[in-house]
Protein backbone atom coordinates (compact mmCIF):
# COMPACT_ATOMS: atom_id res chain seq x y z
CA UNK A 1 0.00 0.00 0.00
CA UNK A 2 1.24 3.64 -1.08
CA UNK A 3 0.83 6.65 1.17
CA UNK A 4 0.27 9.83 -0.73
CA UNK A 5 0.65 11.89 2.26
CA UNK A 6 2.43 15.07 2.80
CA UNK A 7 5.24 15.19 5.00
CA UNK A 8 4.58 18.80 5.65
CA UNK A 9 2.81 22.33 5.23
CA UNK A 10 4.61 25.37 4.70
CA UNK A 11 4.64 27.31 8.25
CA UNK A 12 4.72 24.22 10.08
CA UNK A 13 7.49 23.69 12.79
CA UNK A 14 9.68 21.15 13.86
CA UNK A 15 10.24 20.99 17.22
CA UNK A 16 13.54 19.48 17.63
CA UNK A 17 15.33 23.10 18.72
CA UNK A 18 13.94 25.72 21.40
CA UNK A 19 12.20 28.79 19.40
CA UNK A 20 10.76 32.10 20.18
CA UNK A 21 6.96 32.63 18.36
CA UNK A 22 6.14 35.78 18.71
CA UNK A 23 2.41 36.96 18.21
CA UNK A 24 2.67 40.51 16.10
CA UNK A 25 -0.55 42.31 15.30
CA UNK A 26 -0.50 43.02 11.60
CA UNK A 27 -0.30 46.57 10.10
CA UNK A 28 -0.55 48.26 7.06
CA UNK A 29 -2.04 46.41 3.74
CA UNK A 30 -1.30 43.38 2.14
CA UNK A 31 -1.80 40.01 3.43
CA UNK A 32 0.41 37.26 5.17
CA UNK A 33 -0.22 33.34 4.61
CA UNK A 34 1.52 30.36 6.72
CA UNK A 35 5.24 29.68 5.90
CA UNK A 36 5.71 33.71 4.04
CA UNK A 37 8.18 36.42 5.45
CA UNK A 38 6.78 38.72 8.41
CA UNK A 39 8.92 41.94 8.57
CA UNK A 40 9.12 44.47 10.78
CA UNK A 41 6.42 47.48 10.88
CA UNK A 42 8.61 49.68 12.10
CA UNK A 43 7.91 49.68 16.18
CA UNK A 44 9.16 46.01 16.80
CA UNK A 45 5.98 44.74 17.87
CA UNK A 46 3.58 45.20 14.59
CA UNK A 47 4.57 43.29 11.75
CA UNK A 48 3.82 43.67 8.15
CA UNK A 49 3.58 42.21 4.30
CA UNK A 50 7.20 41.86 2.37
CA UNK A 51 7.31 45.76 0.76
CA UNK A 52 10.79 46.25 -0.14
CA UNK A 53 11.54 48.61 2.67
CA UNK A 54 10.46 47.06 5.81
CA UNK A 55 13.00 44.62 7.45
CA UNK A 56 12.19 40.84 7.20
CA UNK A 57 11.84 39.53 11.03
CA UNK A 58 10.37 35.88 10.83
CA UNK A 59 8.31 33.34 8.84
CA UNK A 60 4.58 32.93 9.82
CA UNK A 61 3.87 29.46 11.63
CA UNK A 62 0.84 27.01 10.23
CA UNK A 63 -2.18 27.89 12.23
CA UNK A 64 -6.03 26.88 11.61
CA UNK A 65 -7.04 30.12 13.10
CA UNK A 66 -6.76 34.27 12.92
CA UNK A 67 -6.98 34.37 9.77
CA UNK A 68 -9.53 37.15 8.53
CA UNK A 69 -9.18 38.09 4.87
CA UNK A 70 -7.97 36.63 1.63
CA UNK A 71 -5.58 36.52 -0.09
CA UNK A 72 -5.17 37.33 -4.29
CA UNK A 73 -5.64 33.61 -4.88
CA UNK A 74 -8.77 33.27 -2.61
CA UNK A 75 -6.68 31.29 0.52
CA UNK A 76 -7.32 32.53 3.72
CA UNK A 77 -4.96 35.02 4.82
CA UNK A 78 -3.86 37.32 7.46
CA UNK A 79 -4.82 41.09 7.08
CA UNK A 80 -4.50 44.36 8.80
CA UNK A 81 -5.23 43.86 12.64
CA UNK A 82 -4.99 39.95 12.51
CA UNK A 83 -2.08 38.46 15.01
CA UNK A 84 0.02 35.83 13.20
CA UNK A 85 2.40 33.82 14.84
CA UNK A 86 5.48 35.06 13.88
CA UNK A 87 8.41 32.79 14.46
CA UNK A 88 12.01 34.35 14.50
CA UNK A 89 14.07 31.46 16.60
CA UNK A 90 13.52 27.57 15.52
CA UNK A 91 12.96 25.45 12.37
CA UNK A 92 10.05 25.70 9.93
CA UNK A 93 9.18 24.21 6.48
CA UNK A 94 8.59 26.55 3.75
CA UNK A 95 8.30 26.43 0.04
CA UNK A 96 11.29 28.17 -1.82
CA UNK A 97 11.27 30.22 -5.38
CA UNK A 98 14.32 27.78 -6.52
CA UNK A 99 15.18 24.67 -5.21
CA UNK A 100 17.39 24.29 -2.41
CA UNK A 101 20.82 21.89 -3.03
CA UNK A 102 23.03 21.88 -0.02
CA UNK A 103 22.60 22.97 3.40
CA UNK A 104 24.19 25.79 5.49
CA UNK A 105 23.59 28.59 3.35
CA UNK A 106 22.18 31.95 3.89
CA UNK A 107 18.63 32.69 3.14
CA UNK A 108 17.25 35.49 1.30
CA UNK A 109 13.73 37.07 0.73
CA UNK A 110 12.79 38.99 -2.92
CA UNK A 111 12.52 43.05 -2.28
CA UNK A 112 12.67 44.13 -5.22
CA UNK A 113 11.84 43.12 -9.26
CA UNK A 114 9.23 41.24 -8.52
CA UNK A 115 7.97 38.43 -11.06
CA UNK A 116 5.09 36.01 -11.44
CA UNK A 117 7.84 32.76 -10.77
CA UNK A 118 9.31 34.63 -7.69
CA UNK A 119 7.03 37.22 -6.32
CA UNK A 120 7.57 40.11 -3.29
CA UNK A 121 8.52 37.58 -0.02
CA UNK A 122 10.03 34.84 -2.25
CA UNK A 123 12.43 32.75 -0.89
CA UNK A 124 15.76 32.32 -2.79
CA UNK A 125 19.80 31.39 -2.16
CA UNK A 126 20.94 34.69 -3.88
CA UNK A 127 21.41 38.17 -2.60
CA UNK A 128 20.17 39.19 -6.01
CA UNK A 129 17.29 41.14 -5.92
CA UNK A 130 16.76 40.11 -2.23
CA UNK A 131 17.71 40.96 1.15
CA UNK A 132 18.92 38.60 3.70
CA UNK A 133 16.93 37.29 6.37
CA UNK A 134 19.35 37.77 9.46
CA UNK A 135 20.06 34.70 11.10
CA UNK A 136 18.38 32.41 8.92
CA UNK A 137 19.77 29.60 7.05
CA UNK A 138 18.97 26.67 4.47
CA UNK A 139 18.66 23.23 7.23
CA UNK A 140 17.69 20.79 4.46
CA UNK A 141 17.67 20.82 0.74
CA UNK A 142 14.12 20.68 -1.46
CA UNK A 143 11.79 17.60 -1.10
CA UNK A 144 9.73 15.92 -3.70
CA UNK A 145 7.18 18.50 -2.67
CA UNK A 146 9.57 21.36 -3.57
CA UNK A 147 9.67 22.36 0.66
CA UNK A 148 12.95 22.74 2.76
CA UNK A 149 13.22 23.46 5.74
CA UNK A 150 14.72 27.37 7.92
CA UNK A 151 16.74 26.98 10.56
CA UNK A 152 16.19 30.57 12.39
CA UNK A 153 18.37 31.84 14.81
CA UNK A 154 16.76 35.36 15.49
CA UNK A 155 16.36 38.79 13.07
Amino acid sequence: MQLNAKVAVVGQRLKSTPEDVRSMPMAGAGTLNDGQVACDAGDGVRCAAVDGVLRPVGIVVHQHIGKNGTDSSGKEAYQQYDVPPIMRVGRIWVKPAVPITATGGKVYVRTANATTNNPLGSYQTSATDGTELVGATWDCISNADGMAIVQLRGA
